[in-house]
């Protein structure tokens, strides 16, 4: 995302809702990647993918099929 910080993605991952589901994490001050955290409120039975964020940062766009 524009901060820099944030990486939302999708993957195949134990517990998911779908194959395929779209994840968030954060940047540690380690410069390390934080445990992902499943998007629940857009993740359904399909797979979700390619999650891109407006430049206003206010709008999600994504695939489901």
């Amino acid at each position: 995302m524009a901060d820099g910080e944030t990486l939302l993605f999708s993957s195949i991952r134990e517990g998911v809702v779908g194959r395929y589901d779209m994840f968030q994490s954060r940047m540690m001050e380690d410069g390390t990647w934080g445990t992902p955290i499943s998007l629940d409120y857009v993740n359904t039975t399909e797979n979700d993918l390619s999650p891109c964020i407006s430049a206003s940062g206010d709008l999600m766009f994504y695939y489901s099929d």
